[in-house]
């Protein structure tokens, strides 16, 4: 097994949906992919089983822009307690719906996100992905898969959520880790 420690993982995504509307609520809300049990390009999978039992606690959790050398990417804490301190000040969005948990495939969120300037950056297209992250519960939910050719793959099989980031580059690929719809105003129905 190699020298891994726990730390927080991230999983990038892909474009999204702005809506206006969201169960009767004015606003702006975005649908977007969330998290899936594929392998991403930073060899890490999480399984339909932690999407299943783990994927309902991203309810509640923000979607965050923060900057790391100019690019928009993931705060990064050393503990699940200080990486969610670590995220807050960032938060620009609030997950308040989590889809696709009944197979643990492919989940999607709805978030009220509540920064005008990230509106703004939305519908002007200049943010098109997101990234989710999440902390292995215990170091005994990751499985470290050698590869035949060289390398490990982490699999996680119990995780605890953290946030969803507005990024540049997405390790899902731009087919899966974009957001699919963004709406606001009266005439808007998911």
């Amino acid at each position: 097994m190699s020298n891994c420690k726990l730390q927080a993982l991230y999983f990038a995504s892909t474009e999204f949906e702005v809506l206006d509307e969201f169960e009767g609520e004015q606003g702006t809300f975005i649908k977007s992919f969330l998290i899936n049990n594929k392998l991403n390009l930073n060899d890490w999978e999480v399984t339909k089983e932690a999407n299943r039992l783990d994927g309902p606690d991203f309810k509640g959790m923000p979607g965050i822009e923060f900057f790391n050398k100019g690019r928009r990417d993931h705060t990064v804490g050393n503990s699940y307690t200080q990486a969610l301190h670590l995220q807050m000040p960032h938060a620009k969005a609030i997950i308040r719906k989590v889809l696709g948990t009944e197979t643990g495939e492919k989940l999607t969120q709805i978030s009220r996100v509540f920064d005008k300037e990230i509106i703004k950056k939305l519908r002007n297209h200049e943010i098109k992905f997101v990234s989710p992250a999440i902390f292995p519960r215990s170091i005994d939910d990751v499985e470290v898969i050698e590869r035949p050719e060289g390398g490990h793959i982490h699999r996680v099989h119990r995780y605890l959520p953290l946030h969803y980031a507005f990024v540049d580059e997405p390790a899902y690929g731009t087919d899966d880790a974009k957001i699919t719809d963004i709406c606001d105003g009266p005439d808007c129905l998911i």
